[in-house]
């Protein structure tokens, strides 16, 4: 402790240590962390830990803010900051085929992150219109035949294989999610975005500029029948690419913007 002038913690939980110690530190505060704090008492324990520290709560999504604010704003400053995106995703060539529509989701399959995939989806996936799923099943759903299930895959097999050729990325979750770092990913490989209308995806997703956001069967057949069109796929593609640079840029953008927060605390 007596060498250290910040700590940088990830997850609130691990802060917890903290208390008492009167030190600097600067928390990422992710979408996790809000099922923490619905813990009875979690957030008593943490405005403890925050009085006897001086302390900047980073949470990566702009909509958090409101929520600490009224919890801990007191006692703490909340700044929220932008994870980046590696270079390599700004680098996808995206040149879907013009017969077939490969529609990607990447996520781990569980029923919160499903969402109503399943059921929106059925009979309007075929094998002109392909769903490709990849991701852990760490609840072992059980998983419909129509769906192109490959299991987990490393980044390199996306940015190879998949992201080149893709019509869109499809997430209809309705996990308690902070701004998944996959949607900035597809964003910053030019690839536009069908999203569940949820506070981490409506930051991320400008309708009608970046791809769109559903709440009904209907929005979501219609966002697929919009996103088939290859001018307006076109159009959406440079939205997200631009955007992608412009919010987020790399993880060296990121390091800048945490470094103003280190000499802010210094």
């Amino acid at each position: 402790r007596q060498s250290v002038d910040i700590f940088h913690i990830n997850w609130l939980q691990n802060a917890l240590p903290l208390y008492g110690m009167n030190v600097s530190a600067v928390m990422t505060v992710l979408g996790t962390d809000f099922k923490l704090l619905k813990i009875p008492g979690m957030v008593r324990l943490v405005r403890a830990v925050l009085k006897t520290n001086r302390c900047v709560l980073a949470p990566n999504a702009a909509w958090m803010n409101q929520p600490l604010q009224n919890w801990f704003g007191d006692i703490a400053d909340i700044r929220p900051v932008n994870f980046g995106i590696d270079s390599r995703w700004y680098g996808v060539i995206n040149e879907p085929p013009a017969d077939i529509n490969y529609w990607l989701c990447v996520l781990r399959v569980t029923p919160e992150k499903i969402g109503h995939l399943f059921e929106w989806g059925k009979s309007v996936f075929n094998t002109r219109q392909q769903l490709h799923l990849f991701g852990p099943n760490h609840d072992n759903l059980s998983i419909p035949d129509w769906v192109n299930y490959h299991g987990p895959a490393t980044a390199d097999e996306l940015l190879s294989t998949w992201y080149p050729r893709c019509a869109g990325f499809i997430t209809l979750s309705e996990h308690s999610e902070g701004k998944p770092q996959v949607l900035l990913e597809t964003m910053g490989a030019g690839i536009p975005i069908i999203a569940s209308d949820i506070p981490a995806h409506r930051e991320v997703v400008s309708p009608g500029v970046h791809g769109y956001l559903v709440d009904s069967r209907a929005q979501f057949i219609d966002a697929m029948t919009q996103l088939s069109e290859p001018e307006q796929r076109r159009r959406f593609s440079a939205n997200c690419r631009r955007s992608g640079l412009e919010e987020y840029g790399t993880w060296s953008d990121c390091v800048a913007r945490y470094r103003n927060l280190y000499g802010m605390l210094l």
